[in-house]
């Protein structure tokens, strides 16, 4: 492995980190490099992704207080730490570029080392002032195919032993500028079995198709060179896409020609994983470069000397600890280094994030819109109501007024109540200017328990207009607009009936906008909503024309309240906007985006905090959220992670959310048996932690559903689970606790330590394991005696990679699979639902009868199409494929085959229940 830190530098600032390779203080021999991914055995949560390694400290380079240390006051908690395999793990894959600005003729390939023996692989390209000269190479080597011209490539190799390869130097008879070499070390008894050539004109991609012969196990080394210093590919295209970098030979840019004309050799190496011809494409050059390229396909690699092959990233995260110990008197010192992924770090980071609607109106996006916001949101003790835009001074209240003792909509914090002579005003920050002419807008949240006797104001907009100076929202019975000019007389009124069910009791948004429209003339319109996470509903709206006035500025909001009644307020914003549509500052924000898909919400949330996140699934199959109320981020993201039953998982620095329905139905991605793969046995549980036989979900803020396995709980006893949820329906509580019962009652073992070579001998998983991810399908093919003919699927849950001197082992956590194959229309693995129940109605034994009588005890027949056949069925841990069922009423004939499936013979009694071998069930 390699190992990089990145001294005074923030993983949240990727463009600016450096990346300092500290491998070679790596001490594997005092602490293997451990990194913890997932669940750690039964625990409920993820775990926070960690790494733990020892550096050798003898000479203080990582002590934080050593002034002669390299990283003095920058290597600290929070520096970012990685974890990378080797291109080619102990060969040394190399390169060597040319800063020669005169006429040469020799090309020196670098010198590589190898652990034993093996192939060393030479590359030379030039470029060259004519098309005349000719290229050769040592003597020692055997040469592969030529591309000349102007441009000349040339190939060779030879088998070399245990050591330094030493330099390996191409010459050219006539005159060139610049090269590029690379030297690749191929560990083993390792053959070219072809060799393949090509090139093309510029501007257009290069494909090369090996023999349909190429065999599973063999590798393809791919070259290719660019004449000029242009953009190579990551990775050369083809099927599949899984390469290695083994070299890459770039010429620095301030050669001749400002660097177009040089030369740039990259290598590349991936296993063949399937048989068959293997087509490799490299993509098209630019600036009228040709196309040159290699396949050359190898056989017998040494895997125990490359076990990181194909593998990508292991770890991305930040120090959080760096203890240093001494051993005396050796004065030998090792720092004990910890890191962790984002979420340790933002897990201690419990301050709650403000209100959704705070987010929404406070945010950038309307920094050049918004003039004024009050939240209002000032716990107690308060004297005055903050705003979080610029230059806006608090708003300074009087009278009886109680903050934070109301509930506010879903998107707010809780909100002040407001009693007989309190009032409050605020002012727009500017100059209260002259100007007549201009656009505004003022939204507000307001709530009163029930209809008053008379028209109270529900808010009074001041503006800097000699005519329409002075705007009053009032309610009723009905809702009004009042405008008064600065003598007080009355310029306008309208109004609108509404039915006080709809606007009393709860809260209400109102907004309120004018503009001019030429002239004397003044629009205006006045907008009621209830807030409501998924269709806000329009209780009123109403607005007119009227003359002669100006619309002017807004300077000033506030109220007045006289009344005895109490009155709740909240979230006033004044903007520069005429939009008819309440989303630009509210949306789903008013009530806190209830309704909104869980899947939804996690990308929301980490678009909004800046943190990069990746969806595995569907995030509209998510169910609906409830409003999001203020809490930490982290706290709110697995709040969608508990509702929807995913996992939410840590990838560099952001996070990786798959969701519930993206773990039904999987392939097997890691394929694994006891040899070479398991070097001890696993452990499997049978025990009572994860048994849940009731469940009771609860709603926040809202109903409950309980449901029980009344046969489990007689068998078992009583194992009772519950979870308070923050979903946006009753009616999702009970199909949710079903599903957990179903989850919490499998009659299967547990696996929480599997434990995986991946080197030495489990190399050939490396490219397997390299794109596993947590909740990805794994069988066990084994020959255990004590669970014969069992199959072992399971889902990984978690796993702690150990990486020592000579080994590479993972240890996996991984639960049943079983519960996770729900039911998929016209599938022939996934579209069968269980029996309600069937026994042997005939005593039978398998591996010598082929005919058995099964008697129906409830629910429907079983199929007797032949479209539906074959299946598979379970008896008494025996699985049987039956490929014909006769009979039109109970019982039914099964025809099966001799031999069981998973190879169980014995003989089985009258009453043994017979079930689908794989049932699907339904999914939630």
């Amino acid at each position: 492995m390699r190992v990089f830190i990145a001294p005074g530098c923030r993983l949240d600032d990727p463009d600016n980190v450096e990346w300092v390779d500290i491998t070679s203080f790596v001490r594997i021999d005092q602490q293997p490099i451990m990194i913890r991914a997932g669940r750690d055995n039964d625990a409920a949560q993820i775990q926070p992704l960690s790494c733990h390694l020892a550096v050798d400290n003898s000479n203080g380079e990582f002590s934080y207080l050593n002034p002669h240390g390299p990283w003095y006051g920058d290597l600290d908690i929070g520096t970012p730490l990685r974890v990378l395999p080797m291109d080619m793990a102990v060969v040394d894959a190399s390169t060597a570029d040319s800063d020669h600005l005169g006429i040469i003729t020799e090309f020196v390939a670098p010198s590589v080392h190898t652990p034993a023996a093996g192939m060393l692989l030479c590359c030379w390209a030039t470029t060259a002032v004519s098309s005349s000269g000719t290229m050769s190479v040592p003597s020692s080597m055997t040469v592969g195919p030529a591309i000349g011209g102007n441009s000349p490539v040339r190939i060779a190799w030879e088998h070399i032993t245990h050591g330094d390869t030493g330099t390996r130097t191409a010459t050219f008879s006539g005159d060139s500028w610049n090269y590029s070499a690379a030297s690749i070390a191929l560990p083993g008894a390792t053959t070219a079995v072809e060799i393949l050539s090509g090139t093309v004109a510029s501007g257009s991609p290069l494909t090369l198709t090996t023999s349909p012969a190429t065999e599973t196990g063999q590798w393809i080394i791919a070259i290719n060179r660019s004449n000029y210093r242009t953009t190579m590919d990551d990775q050369p295209g083809g099927t599949p896409a899984a390469w290695a970098v083994l070299a890459d030979g770039e010429v620095s840019s301030d050669l001749v020609g400002g660097g177009q004309w040089n030369p740039w050799i990259k290598v590349w190496a991936r296993p063949v994983t399937a048989p068959g011809a293997q087509t490799v494409t490299f993509g098209p050059k630019d600036f009228g470069d040709t196309n040159h390229g290699f396949i050359f396909v190898v056989d017998h690699l040494d895997f125990e000397s490359m076990p990181w092959m194909g593998v990508t990233e292991r770890f991305l995260g930040e120090i959080t600890e760096l203890p240093t110990d001494w051993e005396i008197p050796t004065r030998r010192s090792f720092a004990r280094i910890e890191a962790a992924g984002p979420f340790q770090r933002l897990q201690q980071n419990d301050e709650p994030l403000e209100s959704t609607l705070r987010r929404q109106v406070s945010s950038e996006r309307f920094a050049d819109t918004v003039k004024a916001y009050w939240p209002m949101e000032d716990q107690p003790g308060a004297n005055s109501f903050a705003s979080p835009t610029p230059r806006t001074r608090p708003i300074v209240f009087g009278g009886d007024i109680d903050l934070a003792s109301v509930d506010g909509p879903g998107g707010s914090d809780r909100l002040p109540m407001h009693r007989h002579k309190s009032t409050f005003f605020g002012t727009v920050p500017g100059p209260p200017l002259l100007s007549e002419i201009g656009t505004w807008r003022v939204d507000w949240l307001w709530r009163m328990p029930e209809e008053p006797p008379a028209d109270r104001t529900a808010l009074t907009v001041f503006t800097t207009s000699s005519t329409a100076h002075r705007w009053r929202v009032r309610v009723g019975s009905t809702v009004r607009v009042e405008v008064v000019d600065e003598d007080g007389a009355v310029l306008h009124n309208g109004s609108v009936a509404i039915d006080p069910d709809l606007l009393y009791g709860d809260w209400v948004r109102f907004m309120l906008r004018a503009r001019s429209t030429g002239g004397l003339n003044t629009e205006y319109a006045l907008q009621a909503f209830r807030p409501d996470g998924e269709n806000p509903i329009l209780l009123a709206s109403f607005g007119t024309t009227f003359s002669p006035a100006w619309p002017g500025t807004v300077h000033q909001v506030g109220v007045s309240n006289l009344a005895p009644q109490e009155r709740s307020w909240g979230h006033i914003v004044v903007s520069a906007a005429w939009s008819n549509d309440h989303d630009p500052f509210a949306g789903n924000a008013d009530d806190g985006h209830a309704g909104e898909r869980a899947g939804r919400r996690i990308i929301r949330l980490c678009d909004e905090e800046d943190v990069p996140v990746e969806i595995l699934g569907d995030p509209d199959a998510t169910p609906k959220m409830g409003p999001q109320r203020p809490g930490s981020f982290p706290g709110l993201l697995r709040e969608c992670e508990e509702a929807d039953g995913g996992t939410l998982v840590e990838r560099g620095i952001g996070f990786v959310y798959r969701t519930r329905s993206d773990r039904y139905n999987q392939p097997v991605r890691l394929e694994l048996s006891p040899e070479p793969d398991l070097p001890i046995p696993p452990e499997a549980k049978r025990d009572a932690q994860r048994f849940r036989n009731k469940w009771t979900i609860t709603r926040v803020n809202g109903s409950s559903a309980a449901v029980a396995d009344p046969e489990h709980r007689r068998r078992y006893g009583h194992y009772d689970g519950q979870a308070s949820l923050n979903l946006r329906r009753d009616r999702d509580l009970e199909p949710i606790a079903w599903w957990k019962l179903h989850l919490g009652t499998v009659d299967e073992y547990h696996w929480p330590r599997v434990t995986v070579r991946l080197s030495p001998q489990g190399a050939g998983r490396q490219p397997a394991w390299a794109a596993t991810q947590l909740g990805d399908l794994m069988r066990l093919d084994h020959e255990w005696t004590q669970i014969l003919g069992v199959r072992v699927e399971q889902l990984i849950e978690g796993w702690t990679e150990t990486i020592s001197t000579d080994v590479w082992e993972v240890d996996l956590n991984c639960s049943p699979a079983s519960p996770w194959r729900v039911l998929q229309f016209d599938s022939d693995e996934f579209g069968r639902l269980d029996t309600d129940g069937s026994v042997l109605a005939a005593a039978f034994t398998s591996g010598v009868d082929t005919s058995m009588m099964v008697e129906i005890t409830d629910g429907p027949l079983w199929t007797t199409d032949s479209a539906d056949l074959p299946l598979h069925v379970w008896v008494g841990g025996v699985e049987l494929r039956v490929t014909d069922v006769a009979g039109t009423a109970s019982p039914q004939t099964f025809t099966v085959d001799a031999d069981p499936v998973n190879g169980v013979e014995k003989a089985l009694a009258v009453g043994e229940p017979v079930r689908l071998a794989r049932p699907s069930v339904w999914a939630l």
